[in-house]
């Protein structure tokens, strides 16, 4: 889809959930495939893996919490288990406000740091509060202090697996919650505690390794993934957009064109084509080089760009050549209009590279839909090219409506007769 702002084109950029972070791939006009890039699009991408997937993780964390004061119901910590599980409770309802606001905001990239602290702290804090477990239920007994080691270790190697995304995170969620089992379990001092002391350790280092590996495996492959849509949407561009001032190129204008013209003969609206290209272009790169002329270009296009309405299509066709594409325009008046904003745009550009530059344009306008039935993209753009070249005959710095009779007069007029016969719109001087 050809690009209705050709500043919104270019100041495009890359942010968000994963269809924001993918509609930004497609849709950044010259996609930027460097390493930079990617490191940003990738904690985009991670931050929203592990929001997106919180609850599941609340879930787990809630059905654990349920089970621990299960495990104590019969031992003298049930109301110390009760008050826990409203602690715990109490952050699952910040996890979920966490989750609310992203699925509403999506990330973005100004605020990116912060999402990931807020996940961060809440996460560890849910590992803490397994891991306050063995010490605020000291006196439970040795099988419900056992119970309360198996769902701990179950739900945390569950949301370690959900935290894929960020490693450190998984790997702390992990250590804040197993360390004080085994702590507990040295401090009881017998040989069946040190036992299990062991195993936890032996199951806290096996968690890490696995912890770690998935996570480098799974941002690899993310990686991978993000690199091949920077390049397919890199691709993309340059087929279909100007690689110096970005604009959309001339087969995207003409696909557009095509389009406007069918969609204006069924509504009946009148559109107009405003083709024009800068007077002396060619004597500027002779003196001053096709770097400065390749400046004044990208100028011309911020400059136009800049004032082209909202839902009108601005391309750079060839060379020094431009077109808009005006929709909806109410009368030849308003066509007028568009041609003399893109002179004042165009004139406006009076310095480039330190070169003072008295630059101007010769426009062409082309109204549509016109009395032949067989309109199309390349007939409009030839009546269009017909009046800009009188503007230029005419003395430059002009634009000319192209009217019927320019058909029968143009053959001559390009001999460098019947130059009475097809005079411009406007006189303003070159």
């Amino acid at each position: 889809m050809i690009a209705q702002n050709s500043a919104t084109t270019r100041a495009a950029s890359a942010h968000s959930p994963r269809h924001a972070v993918d509609s930004q791939l497609g849709g950044n006009a010259a996609a930027d495939v460097s390493e930079a890039n990617l490191d940003q699009m990738t904690r985009l991408e991670q931050c929203n893996y592990l929001l997106s997937r919180q609850p599941l993780s609340i879930l787990g964390t809630f059905v654990a919490s349920f089970l621990v004061v299960i495990a104590l119901s019969n031992t003298s910590s049930l109301r110390g288990a009760l008050i826990w599980f409203v602690a715990v409770s109490l952050n699952q309802v910040r996890r979920i406000a966490i989750y609310f606001r992203h699925q509403r905001d999506g990330v973005e990239e100004r605020k990116l740091g912060a999402r990931e602290a807020r996940t961060f702290w809440s996460t560890l804090l849910t590992g803490c509060l397994f891991g306050a477990t063995p010490v605020l239920f000291w006196s439970a007994g040795l099988h419900a202090q056992l119970a309360l080691t198996i769902i701990a270790f179950s739900v945390i190697l569950a949301a370690s697996q959900i935290t894929i995304s960020y490693a450190h995170i998984g790997e702390l969620l992990i250590l804040s919650a197993m360390l004080p089992f085994v702590a507990r379990n040295a401090f009881e001092g017998t040989r069946y505690s040190y036992f299990i002391a062991a195993l936890e350790l032996a199951a806290i280092f096996f968690a890490l390794m696995a912890t770690r590996r998935v996570s480098a495996m799974w941002k690899d492959s993310l990686r991978n993934r993000l690199r091949n849509q920077m390049l397919v949407g890199q691709l993309e561009h340059e087929a279909t957009h100007d690689m110096l001032t970005g604009l959309p190129n001339r087969t995207v204008f003409f696909d557009r064109l095509q389009h406007v013209i069918a969609r204006a003969g069924r509504q009946d609206v009148k559109c107009a084509v405003v083709y024009f290209d800068l007077d002396r272009f060619k004597l500027v790169n002779d003196t001053y080089g096709h770097h400065v002329g390749d400046d004044l270009l990208r100028r011309v296009a911020d400059s136009v760009g800049a004032i082209t309405r909202e839902g009108d299509s601005f391309c750079r066709l060839a060379g020094d050549e431009f077109a808009v594409l005006a929709e909806e325009v109410a009368s030849p008046d308003g066509a007028i209009r568009i041609a003399e904003n893109i002179q004042a745009a165009v004139r406006s550009v009076e310095n480039v590279a330190g070169h003072p530059f008295d630059i101007s344009a010769s426009i062409g306008i082309a109204m549509f839909p016109h009395s032949n039935a067989d309109e199309n993209a390349e007939s409009v753009i030839a009546r269009a090219d017909m009046a800009m070249y009188v503007s230029k005959k005419n003395g430059r710095g002009r634009h000319t409506l192209y009217r019927d009779s320019f058909d029968t007069d143009y053959a001559d007029f390009k001999r460098g007769s019947g130059v009475g016969n097809i005079q411009s719109t406007s006189a303003i001087k070159a």
